[in-house]
């Protein structure tokens, strides 16, 4: 689970966002067509999902331009979430796929390093020159991407798990 933290962090944020924008523009249409706060509403969310039903009454210059800017912010974000979303949901369910396939490997006799740090760092890099089996357990994407980088075995997760210590194949 590559920073589960971070990435809820990141899905609420932009989420956030989009209800932003959709405020942002409820708040546009009441003070530039003096519309009703549902009729805004009504308006922001038809102009940001690019539905385009109906408008509630005609347009004045300044409210179609201020519709147009609307819709190139909004599709903007909301394209670049659904992306953001997609590529958060491929990345689980890739990695989630690695994570069992790694399960299935079998390795006995190996060392097994808690934590890619400092001393981790050390550890690895000197069972790896002698040529010693071993496996890093780490949270951390950045240090995961070293990990990746160096070629060293490593377990998305958390050593302090059992789970992820049986992943580890703690018991050989």
């Amino acid at each position: 689970m590559k920073g589960g933290h971070t990435e809820q962090r990141r899905i609420l944020v932009l989420l956030v966002g989009i209800f932003l924008i959709i405020f942002l523009g409820t708040l546009g249409y009441i003070k530039i067509e003096n519309m009703s706060p549902l009729d805004a509403l009504y308006m922001a969310i038809i102009t940001i999902s690019t539905v385009g039903f109906k408008e509630v009454h005609p347009l004045s210059d300044t409210g179609k331009i201020f519709t147009i800017l609307y819709i190139i912010t909004g599709i903007a974000f909301v394209s670049y979430t659904l992306f953001t979303v997609g590529e958060l949901l491929f990345e689980t369910t890739f990695s989630n796929l690695l994570l069992k396939r790694r399960k299935e490997i079998k390795m006995e006799g190996h060392h097994i390093i808690c934590g890619f740090g400092r001393i981790g760092s050390i550890v690895a890099k000197e069972l790896h020159g002698k040529n010693e089996k071993f496996v890093v357990i780490e949270k951390d994407p950045e240090k995961i991407r070293i990990l990746q980088e160096k070629g060293f075995p490593y377990i998305e997760g958390d050593a302090t798990k059992e789970e992820t210590l049986l992943m580890a194949n703690i018991k050989s």
